[in-house]
């Protein structure tokens, strides 16, 4: 097989996954801002209307720290702790940057989902483990994914597309 035939987007095979485009990592001065990202977020625009326009399957994930769910990789961060009001945010203190139910969680505007395109909630970095993720990509028949998005190489994406059988491109 040649490179040409193993990263080719085969339709009804292949899914785009926008990894964690949420608010926390665009607001300045957020405790888990990536600057970077409000750059690269124009960029992911046209990748998702070249996928809507082909008719291709989009599933965003969307990284949630809830109290309610117990986290069974870690215990939450600093960063992902109830801010005291009028307590100072930043690198390792608390933020509620990642907390359910605050503005940090929501998908940037710029790239909301549309109805009918696939949104997983993770609470951890492994956006397979607890979710309903690799459920959702098999039942549809994906075998193939392509990742964009923000920290997609330490996230929680790339080790467990590796045992789901993803060619990732």
């Amino acid at each position: 097989m040649g490179i040409g035939q193993l990263f080719s987007l085969v339709p009804g095979k292949t899914a785009l996954l926008v990894v964690d485009i949420q608010n926390w990592v665009l607001q300045p001065g957020s405790a888990m801002e990536v600057p970077q990202c409000r750059e690269l977020t124009p960029n992911i625009q046209p990748l998702i209307g070249l996928w809507r326009d082909k008719g291709m399957p989009i599933t965003y994930s969307q990284l949630v720290y809830s109290p309610n769910v117990q986290n069974l990789i870690v215990e939450l961060h600093p960063e992902q702790s109830r801010l005291a009001e009028g307590t100072e945010t930043g690198f390792r203190k608390p933020s509620t940057c990642c907390l359910e139910g605050e503005e940090g969680v929501e998908i940037v505007p710029q790239l909301i989902p549309r109805l009918g395109e696939l949104v997983v909630r993770q609470h951890g970095y492994d956006g397979f483990f607890g979710s309903n993720l690799d459920c959702a990509l098999r039942s549809c028949g994906i075998e193939q994914l392509i990742l964009t998005g923000v920290i997609t190489h330490t996230c929680h994406c790339l080790p467990p597309a590796v045992p789901f059988g993803a060619t990732i491109g």
